[in-house]
């Protein structure tokens, strides 16, 4: 039982992030829009659609769009850090305080991981995900830490078969970081997206749960 708490308690969080619903609110919209969804460079590396400048209103409608579609819709944060209790241990009107206050978990990205939603295909136990950090937070291992939570919450609490990604071929970080974590190549769509005046393949991985719980054993060896 205690070992089933422990788990309960920390299955939202990994050594350096936290992951909570991307709620209904002007806030968490705007720090997508903002941060991610009409940043050029975000925009190209993440998105096949016709590269046009995006509204808030374009914005909050794929975000909506996202979440109805969506397993799980988290926003991926960096946890706040606790007010030292030695500064801040007396409430309004003088009383004591019950808890530390804290600071809130700032937002550094998204992850969705994306339900196939025809009934009949249910009992297929896939998904796929898509994931993006705001460009300050890129480059320093978040996303790599995010995958890797994410792949253990579909195997481990969504007992999902198959875990599914892509990258347009340009995106050679992220295609890098798939083949890192151990997905496998599964195909190649030919010149399926069109950018800066060419044609570029979109390149699709996949992971089973199988093949993820083989990879934790060489993990743990240190092979």
């Amino acid at each position: 039982m205690e070992a089933m708490e422990n788990a309960a308690r920390a299955a939202f969080q990994s050594d350096r992030l936290v992951f909570r619903p991307v709620e209904d609110n002007e806030e968490d919209r705007s720090f997508i829009h903002e941060a991610i969804l009409s940043d050029p460079v975000s925009r190209v590396m993440g998105n096949q659609s016709l590269f046009v400048p995006v509204t808030r209103e374009v914005s909050y409608s794929e975000i909506e769009s996202g979440l109805k579609g969506a397993l799980l819709g988290l926003l991926i944060c960096l946890p706040g850090e606790a007010i030292d209790a030695t500064t801040a241990s007396v409430g309004r009107w003088g009383k004591k305080k019950e808890k530390e206050e804290s600071k809130p978990d700032l937002p550094i990205g998204f992850l969705f991981l994306h339900k196939y939603t025809s009934d009949t295909t249910a009992h297929l136990r896939r998904t796929r995900i898509s994931l993006q950090l705001a460009k300050p937070f890129q480059g320093k291992g978040y996303g790599t830490e995010a995958l890797r939570w994410a792949l253990a919450w579909a195997f481990k609490w969504a007992n999902l078969h198959r875990v599914e990604i892509a990258a347009a071929s340009y995106n050679e970080r992220a295609i890098k970081l798939y083949q890192t974590l151990g997905f496998t190549l599964e195909g190649r769509q030919r010149e399926a997206v069109f950018m800066n005046g060419e044609w570029h393949d979109i390149i699709s991985f996949g992971m089973l749960q199988r093949e993820w719980k083989n990879l934790l054993v060489q993990r743990r060896r240190g092979t």
